[in-house]
């Protein structure tokens, strides 16, 4: 009698425990997962498949440095700053004096839609320049070149020059 009445007691407790706590639910749906079925904070990157987060999807303005890949951003800005003799003095491309006021500037990648503009003179550390003409010409590719002529366009003539480019 006494191990009956231990087996009823522990059934009953086994009763009470499951309609106190309630029966576990499945999931609604075939191969579903709605909001409610997610614990706030707990899905995690390995949860999330491959592209699953696109730009629709990201709050804007949410994103910042590491978050980016500049090279989608446009425009594109590249420059050089360039001494009379040809030499780089800063930019994103590297330069050569190819003759009296003829200069070659050369960047890593395709600037062949880009628009750009050459201002003579004012190079810190150079020297000034009288009033010139500057002539830019995109060899198609990567390659810009660079005349320098005086203002009455007579002759070429070396300067100092800063050159910018925007890119699409």
């Amino acid at each position: 009698m006494r191990r009956d009445l231990k087996v009823v007691a522990g059934a009953g407790a086994l009763m009470v425990l499951l309609f106190s706590v309630g029966p576990a639910q499945a999931l609604s749906g075939t191969n579903t997962v709605t909001s409610d079925d997610i614990i706030d904070g707990q899905v995690k990157t390995t949860d999330l498949g491959l592209s699953a987060v696109t730009s629709a999807r990201v709050k804007d303005n949410s994103l910042t440095g590491a978050d980016i890949n500049e090279a989608t951003l446009h425009p594109r800005l590249e420059f050089m700053v360039v001494r009379a003799n040809g030499n780089k003095v800063s930019g994103t491309g590297t330069s050569v004096r190819n003759g009296v006021g003829q200069y070659g500037i050369t960047f890593s990648h395709s600037v062949a839609d880009c628009a750009a503009t050459v201002s003579p003179g004012d190079v810190p550390g150079g020297g000034t320049t009288a009033v010139t003409i500057a002539m830019v010409s995109n060899f198609g590719g990567n390659v810009y070149g660079v005349v320098m002529k005086k203002f009455d366009g007579s002759a070429t003539f070396d300067t100092d020059f800063r050159m910018t480019l925007i890119c699409p």
